[in-house]
């Protein structure tokens, strides 16, 4: 028997005593990804409840609501903007501790998450234009109604209409719908009356519903659940929720009205784990062929016309950049400048929204021209490259054979510039096709809006992300072969 080691002893003492009272580590164990703090996420577009002011801070009625929660949890606040329909996902992701962003208790996202005792009460309304004809929920019937992405509002609106247009916001929708994009809009009653009060000319129409919002948390830390529940009730006793509400809306919403009710999930059993991930993506893959293959013919019709009319405005600006007339160089470096220097998504806004007064614009050729502008700017510069790549003695060659200035370009400079300018040009296209992707900022339902939206609707952003992938990845390759075929067609032997 060896020799008796009491420090050994007692060390081992110790150490079994904090495994015996020690608490259980899984569910039960308080987890936080930031200790000492409660990471929480709101979208920073849905004023009043949350929104970035003059000083870039978050702030509004839920950014409000997550602090005084983490306050009576002594822990500090870190409140983090996120776009709304991804939330679900980085919940469960464990990327934040919960959401304070207004989401409507449900039963399919109480089967990915869990939900605290309602902090608010609110509903959803339908909002139109002034001269609109709707007036009642039967009113709604058959209509073009607008909603945000990742709200439960898609569910209502289908339940009046098979005509729903999408959006990244509720104050993007309510704008379009003043601009005659679409008939009515449902989004919560207090949004559309705060973007009226802001100056959006839109009308609430009918109330469609009583909802109850809560803070959404893992459903696998239930402690954390526990102790914001406790959090909330001592706000709701301290009076300090009234007052935040006061403070927003000129009234009390932490209340449920007497006499109504909201359904609430009791027990709903949690989302099924997935056996493969790859086996899902196949599953998703498969099944979700039919609206994919829509937004990529819509991708495709997007891509194809800007690219040939960017060409052709790409061609014009390239000759007068050409001309030798200071005044046509200069306008036509304006162009490329002003065009390469701001974003495409601004330009697609300002011709979506900013010509409304002068015409409306339809989503499609708004896109469209967008991207054809944009597009025709760096064609510009490619036509610009090959046409002076072409030995100028060329040119004169066929002037001292009599050609007018104008006939020899089209007959010997213009031809050889178009061959030594597709393979930049196929570059081009492809670009052009991924560009078209910020058609989805107007509601294009093109690839990846219909990954996104599905992606919210399924709480699966990654898959239908990994998806559309696919899709560009074959969009891609048909459009490679396509161009190197035509390369080798019409311009083997050419270059160089």
């Amino acid at each position: 028997m060896g020799s008796f080691n009491r420090p050994a002893v007692v060390l081992w003492g110790l150490l079994a005593l904090l495994v015996a009272c020690r608490d259980d580590p899984s569910p039960a164990e308080l987890r936080l990804v930031k200790p000492g703090a409660l990471t929480f996420v709101a979208s920073g577009e849905f004023r009043p409840f949350s929104f970035v002011d003059d000083q870039q801070e978050l702030t509004g009625f839920d950014i409000d609501v997550g602090k005084a929660v983490a306050r009576e949890l002594n822990l500090s606040p870190v409140a983090l903007k996120y776009k709304f329909a991804a939330m679900i996902e980085g919940i469960t992701t464990g990327r934040f501790d919960a959401a304070v962003a207004s989401h409507t208790v449900t039963d399919e996202r109480a089967r990915h998450v869990a939900f605290s005792t309602p902090y608010y009460y609110s509903g959803p309304q339908a909002f139109t234009r002034t001269d609109s004809p709707i007036h009642k929920a039967a009113d709604l019937r058959g209509v073009e109604i607008a909603v945000s992405k990742g709200s439960t509002y898609a569910i209502i609106a289908a339940e009046h209409s098979d005509r729903i247009q999408v959006y990244d916001t509720d104050v993007t929708a309510l704008e379009a719908l003043a601009t005659g994009r679409h008939d009515a809009v449902i989004t919560d009653f207090v949004t559309g009356r705060i973007a009226i009060e802001q100056g959006i000319d839109v009308v609430a129409r009918t109330p469609l519903g009583r909802s109850a919002q809560a803070v959404a948390v893992a459903r696998d830390n239930p402690v954390l659940l526990a102790r914001i529940d406790a959090a909330l009730s001592r706000l709701r006793a301290s009076g300090e929720l009234t007052r935040l509400s006061y403070a927003y809306f000129g009234e009390d919403i932490t209340q449920l009205p007497e006499g109504q009710t909201v359904a609430t999930p009791v027990a709903v059993p949690a989302a099924e784990e997935r056996a493969s991930a790859f086996l899902h993506f196949l599953h998703v893959l498969v099944d979700s062929r039919a609206v994919f293959l829509r937004g990529a013919w819509l991708t495709v019709q997007l891509t194809l016309v800007s690219i040939l009319v960017g060409c052709l405005i790409g061609l014009c600006f390239a000759l007068l950049s050409l001309s030798g007339i200071p005044p046509l160089i200069w306008f036509a470096q304006a162009y490329v400048y002003l065009v390469r220097g701001t974003p495409l998504v601004v330009q697609i806004f300002i011709l979506y929204f900013g010509l409304t007064d002068i015409v409306r614009i339809p989503a499609f050729w708004a896109a469209t021209l967008a991207l054809a502008f944009h597009n025709g700017a760096y064609i510009a510069e490619i036509f610009r490259g090959a046409i002076r790549s072409i030995d100028r003695g060329q040119l004169e060659a066929g002037l001292s054979l009599g050609m007018s200035t104008q006939l020899a370009y089209r007959r010997i400079m213009l031809p050889q510039a178009a061959l030594r300018a597709l393979p930049p040009l196929g570059n081009q296209l492809i670009i052009g096709l991924k560009d078209s992707s910020l058609a989805a900022f107007i509601s294009m339902n093109e690839l990846f809006n219909v990954a996104t939206t599905q992606g919210s609707n399924h709480f699966d952003q990654m898959t239908y992300l990994l998806v559309v992938a696919v899709y560009y990845l074959i969009l891609v390759l048909a459009l490679s072969l396509l161009v190197n075929k035509l390369e080798r067609k019409l311009g083997e032997g050419t270059y160089g």
